[in-house]
């Protein structure tokens, strides 16, 4: 069973997981609208990999979100 301490620990990391992958898209949006081309391929690849962590953290919070669904729903038929 997932615990009220659980969700905030799996909220708290999708926040700053979403945090740190914005923070990078905003850069860099901010280079290339400065006209400078981001050529590095590990500026690209920890970026795709902080899209990676984004995302596996929403779907934890989605599977958590409907098990806790789901559980409510039968404690009202257990009860």
């Amino acid at each position: 069973m997932t615990t009220l301490n659980d969700i905030n620990i799996i909220r708290e990391a999708h926040e700053r997981a979403a945090e740190r992958y914005n923070r990078r898209c905003r850069r860099l949006v901010a280079l290339y609208t400065a006209g400078r081309k981001v050529t590095d391929h590990m500026i690209l690849y920890k970026t795709d990999m902080l899209r990676l962590a984004y995302e596996s953290t929403l779907k934890d919070m989605d599977y958590v979100m409907e098990f806790q669904a789901q559980m409510a729903s039968m404690e009202s038929v257990n009860n």
